[in-house]
């Protein structure tokens, strides 16, 4: 944001000196409307990221249950065997914790990547010294939420696959 600081006694001094005058501090109207343009733009960008992060869950959690769907058959022959409750769980959520992790490591790539082209093309365009650094903590937060999504999708599916009737799933083409 943008820091003023008036020096009230000049302004006081020529009050004095010159009563027919009014005088004001310059910067002052700046700094106000220019913190406000501010406070307007951070909230858009919050917004919109508040946005991002819903469509990335949903699509997150729609990816995990067409995965599940994928493998229907697979899990009905498996049902149709015998196969216990908690060890199709297990399968469906060790498969998506892979799907996870691959996605996770290839976005954080991608995400280095463009941070270094960043980096690199701001400074040279604009004559703006600025460095965008790697935050391992909020990669962290990123990847323990990522990874709870995925448990809480792993479970939709497992309850999509305990509801299926093995007989009339390997009946289908």
């Amino acid at each position: 944001m943008l820091k003023y600081k008036e020096d009230k006694s000049i302004i006081d001094s020529l009050k004095k000196n010159y009563p027919e005058y009014e005088f004001k501090a310059m910067g002052e109207s700046t700094q106000k409307t220019f913190n406000q343009n501010m406070n307007r733009i951070q909230m858009v960008l919050v917004v919109f990221s508040i946005l991002t992060i819903l469509s990335s869950i949903f699509m997150i959690m729609e990816i995990m249950i067409l995965h599940a769907m994928h493998l229907k058959k697979d899990h009905a022959i498996m049902k149709a065997y015998g196969e216990k409750k908690i060890h199709i769980f297990k399968m469906s959520f060790y498969q998506c914790l892979i799907l996870h992790s691959y996605s996770y490591v290839t976005a954080s790539l991608i995400l280095l990547g463009i941070m270094k082209i960043m980096n690199q093309i701001i400074p040279q365009i604009t004559d703006f010294p600025m460095h965008l650094t790697f935050q391992p903590l909020i990669m962290l937060i990123l990847w323990i939420g990522s990874f709870l999504l995925v448990c809480f999708s792993t479970l939709f599916s497992v309850l999509y696959i305990i509801k299926l009737n093995p007989s009339r799933i390997l009946k289908m083409r």
